[in-house]
């Protein structure tokens, strides 16, 4: 048995075979040894094909975030389910809705203006369906109409648009050089000029054909406060135009400014301009609360004792 060395192995692997000795310039002796073949044995080396991971996918969405219509916090825990799709609530109120349309894009069949889509709504902690119109699309929203409202889903969307939820909403969307908007839940709106007028509106919760205005063109004269038809509201030139008020009974007028006075109050101002404007609103309301009051107790006390109302 031969025990492996490397010099066995390099004997096997080559060939030697002795020179002529020659002289070198010292007058020294060398001889030339001449080796043949491969000193170095080839060690094969198999080649593993590694395969090319790709970069994993990821999809990026080309079309931007939709712009906040309202205070994004009172919309934080707002969903609409459409089968498997959710949806995140941008605006809602009695009559209309408005979606993240980019989740739109995701249904096998994009709907056809006027059909109808069934949505579980989860708004906060209140949970009903209704179905809702369809009726456009943006790059970034879509918008529903409300055609048909059982009392049941209605008295879940009341008891979530409440005077604190729509104060809370309330955000300013645009403003020019002499005018500023501020836009909340239930077609809420608050219109300010630099000049004084200020008009605030939203949405009659029991009659969604109407909105209830409060506007102050003068401060030193008394504000104009009723209804005006919704289509006559969307109508006007501007704010300060004329308006097509319809008178309340005193009783109404003191539970519509009760609830504009807690809107306002759940109001939050960023600015030191919009802190005044709260105020000055604030204090607007409670005067004529204290003025209608007195007028619905003095005719209170006029029915009671049977003295003719003039």
């Amino acid at each position: 048995m031969v025990k492996y060395s490397p010099t066995n192995n390099l004997k096997s692997a080559c060939s030697v075979s002795r020179l002529e000795p020659t002289l070198t310039t010292d007058n020294t002796e060398t001889t030339a040894v001449e080796i043949t073949g491969s000193p170095t044995p080839e060690i094969a080396v198999s080649e593993v094909a590694v395969p090319e991971v790709a970069a994993p996918e990821v999809a990026v969405s080309e079309v931007p975030a939709p712009k906040a219509l309202v205070n994004p916090g009172a919309l934080e825990n707002c969903t609409a389910k459409c089968g498997e799709l959710t949806f995140h609530v941008l605006d809602i109120s009695f009559i209309r809705l408005v979606v993240d349309g980019r989740v739109l894009d995701q249904m096998p069949q994009a709907p056809e203006v006027g059909e109808v889509l069934n949505f579980d709504f989860q708004l906060d902690r209140n949970r009903f369906t209704i179905g809702a119109v369809f009726r456009g699309k943006g790059a970034n929203w879509a918008r529903f109409s409300f055609e048909k409202m059982v009392p049941s889903a209605q008295a879940h969307l009341r008891a979530f648009l409440s005077p604190r939820k729509i104060g809370e909403s309330i955000f300013k969307d645009w403003e020019t050089g002499e005018h500023f908007h501020y836009h909340g839940l239930n077609e809420c709106e608050l219109w300010l000029s630099v000049k004084g007028p200020v008009l605030f509106t939203y949405l009659d919760p029991c009659d969604a054909s109407s909105h209830f205005i409060v506007r102050v063109l003068d401060d030193k004269r008394a504000p104009d406060v009723g209804k005006v038809a919704r289509q006559h509201y969307i109508e006007m030139a501007h704010f300060e135009s004329e308006l097509p008020l319809i008178t309340l009974a005193d009783r109404e007028t003191y539970t519509k400014i009760s609830e504009c006075r807690d809107i306002i109050t759940n109001f939050r101002p960023v600015t030191q301009k919009e802190y005044l404007l709260k105020q000055r609103l604030l204090k607007v309301m409670s005067d004529y609360l204290y003025s209608t009051s007195q007028r619905y107790q003095n005719s209170a006390s006029m029915r009671n004792s049977g003295l003719p109302l003039r």
